[in-house]
């Protein structure tokens, strides 16, 4: 796939884990030098949005330039479930408290 064909897959989907809604924004996409390897890589930097909380996270997915659209899809909905699970919400409901009282 080409980056535009991964940003428009990336950013037309949504995912729903628990009744919350998440929807997806590539930030940015780095393709690996062509001489590395014969199947080349993206490193994908994903913004992950849902009205559940405010602000969005960022996880980071390692797909294949030879990849489809449908198994990109599943590798990303794969990933928000894995980093839904490993995530800690009060360590981040106090972190995101601590920052607040330090801005002016």
């Amino acid at each position: 796939m080409l980056k535009n064909e991964i940003r428009t897959a990336i950013d037309h989907h949504s995912h729903d884990v628990g009744g919350v809604q998440y929807r997806f924004r590539l930030q940015w996409a780095a393709l690996e030098p062509r001489w590395s390897s014969r199947a080349a890589r993206y490193l994908l930097a994903i913004e992950v949005l849902t009205d559940a909380r405010s602000g969005s996270s960022t996880m980071h997915v390692v797909a294949r330039a030879g990849t489809n659209r449908t198994d990109l899809i599943r590798l990303v909905e794969d990933a928000l479930e894995d980093y839904l699970e490993r995530e800690h919400p009060a360590t981040l409901t106090a972190y995101a408290g601590e920052r607040t009282a330090d801005l002016p």
